[in-house]
């Protein structure tokens, strides 16, 4: 009876210890989703469809919350294993991390999507690299926005559409962008992100038909110090609830293909060392379709961000892990 008691007092301290020492950047990323996504502003909640888990004999805001506290829990494994590794081990502690959320990340050359098919259906996709400071240029803020700069610009056969005024989607003028094989390298890529700014748009392809996502994106910096990061929030906009743009009227651009999704994209830097981490879940109440294809352009799309970083950064793409 004393070895049981003993035994379970220390499972006790263990739980305790390990919510005690929970990585900074996880307690912070968990605040902005469930503000976000699960909070009480008024304008985020018209605006935003976030992800939801697959249970639906629970409520929404359970569903909703069950996603964010897997992002969270995601962000915690990644940036404890970066924050507390040697220089010479972040490679292979950040990837073991990774690798324990899904094991096909690392033999997926750092980006995979999980499926789960059903009705709803869902999509987690993940995606991790770590970049060596070859030189002075390659830092955690230049390293965002590069990435904002690739997320707000169009690639081949992408058509996006930024809104001007996010409180209000019929409002003002429609930018458009159209892909081709350079418009996402400068000088043709768009800007990046300012810090702090919502913006709204919308991604469209037409393949037997029109196929969009219209998605909220906001860039922030949070905490000081070794625990200093940048976040990219991402999710998918509530166009049954807020009127689009006149400029989609009569056709199904004001349809999106995805039912909601949540994603975030953490930027961290060490002494030697930047390093991406992004993971974003999708649903839909449909069961899925064509995964394949889905799979192969993401790989695509991950690989042509990374020849992107070795462009903007000048380093090899070989040097990317």
């Amino acid at each position: 009876m004393t070895t049981k008691i003993v035994l379970l007092f220390a499972a006790v301290l263990f739980i305790f210890a390990s919510n005690a020492f929970a990585a900074p950047e996880s307690d912070q990323v968990a605040k902005v989703l469930k503000y976000r996504t699960n909070g009480n502003d008024a304008f985020l909640n018209r605006l935003l469809s976030p992800a939801k888990t697959l249970d639906i004999t629970k409520s929404d805001s359970d569903r909703v919350q069950g996603v964010n506290n897997k992002i969270a829990k995601e962000i915690d494994l990644i940036a404890a294993a970066f924050n507390s590794a040697a220089e010479d081990k972040k490679v292979d502690a950040t990837f073991a991390a990774a690798n324990s959320i899904d094991a096909k990340l690392k033999s997926s050359n750092g980006a995979n999507i999980v499926f789960v098919d059903g009705t709803p259906s869902a999509a987690t996709s993940r995606n991790l690299i770590l970049i060596p400071k070859k030189n002075s240029s390659i830092t955690a803020a230049s390293v965002t926005d590069i990435l904002t700069s690739y997320k707000r610009s169009a690639k081949l056969s992408d058509y996006v559409y930024e809104y001007a005024d996010v409180q209000s989607l019929t409002s003002g003028l429609i930018k458009t962008a159209t892909g081709t094989e350079t418009s996402w390298i400068p000088p043709e890529a768009a800007t990046a992100f300012s810090s702090g700014k919502p913006y709204v748009l919308k991604k469209c392809r037409q393949l037997l038909g029109w196929r969009c996502v219209t998605s909220f994106y906001r860039k922030d910096a949070y905490l000081k110090s070794t625990h200093a990061f940048s976040l990219l929030f991402v999710a998918i906009v509530d166009l049954t609830q807020n009127p689009d743009h006149a400029n989609f009227a009569g056709d199904k651009r004001s349809i999106n293909q995805i039912a909601g999704s949540t994603a975030v994209y953490m930027v961290k830097e060490s002494s030697k060392w930047v390093m991406i981490y992004g993971s974003e879940t999708q649903w839909a109440n449909e069961k899925l379709s064509f995964t394949g294809v889905i799979q192969k352009e993401f790989q695509k799309d991950f690989d042509r961000f990374k020849e992107r970083l070795s462009l903007d950064l000048k380093i090899s793409s070989g040097e990317l892990f």
